[in-house]
């Protein structure tokens, strides 16, 4: 769900694909941002059946509302969309090559460690802690009469999306 490109050539697409020609006198870039948003995708009527998923009818993105600035400004808005999707894109890929920086430094420092051509002593990791538990930790938060255990450092964010989430499901 969410996939909106739009096309620089013309071309053939699959059936599960809606070509969308988008009048004179608006913003086709405005436009594909406006069909990403959350705003879209709130108010479009998007059926899922189990076992499928989630789709909107051709018909049905074309009866749905959208809001429309005048021209001018359709074409500001997409810009600073654009660059944010252009800085979102590559800090996505700062953030990818520097996934791979640990690794490289570590086996710059330090060597395959299958061969070990260092000849480092090898230890065993239960030798070198104090202690270990097992699925112990404090609890984030309560839903009613449940608390809600973390598993993943917490972000503002994530728990009120994650509370929201719980809360519709328990009712």
């Amino acid at each position: 769900m969410n996939k909106v490109w739009i096309a620089e050539f013309d071309g053939i697409c699959s059936v599960d694909q809606y070509v969308l020609k988008v009048k004179p006198g608006n913003n086709r870039r405005y436009i594909a941002h406006y069909l990403r948003s959350r705003k879209f995708l709130n108010t479009a009527p998007i059926n899922s059946a189990p076992g499928q998923l989630p789709r909107i009818r051709s018909g049905e993105i074309g009866s749905t509302s959208i809001l429309l600035p005048p021209l001018r400004e359709q074409q500001q808005i997409a810009a600073i969309l654009d660059r944010a999707d252009q800085i979102y894109k590559q800090r996505r890929h700062a953030i990818d090559l520097l996934a791979g920086l640990t690794q490289c430094i570590f086996s710059e420092i330090f060597g395959d460690p299958a061969n070990n051509f260092r000849n480092l002593q090898e230890g065993i990791v239960g030798d070198l802690v104090e202690d270990t538990q097992y699925g112990t930790s404090a609890k984030a938060y309560d839903v009613g009469d449940l608390p809600v255990l973390e598993r993943f450092p917490p972000t503002p964010d994530r728990n009120r999306r994650q509370r929201s989430s719980l809360r519709t499901r328990l009712g």
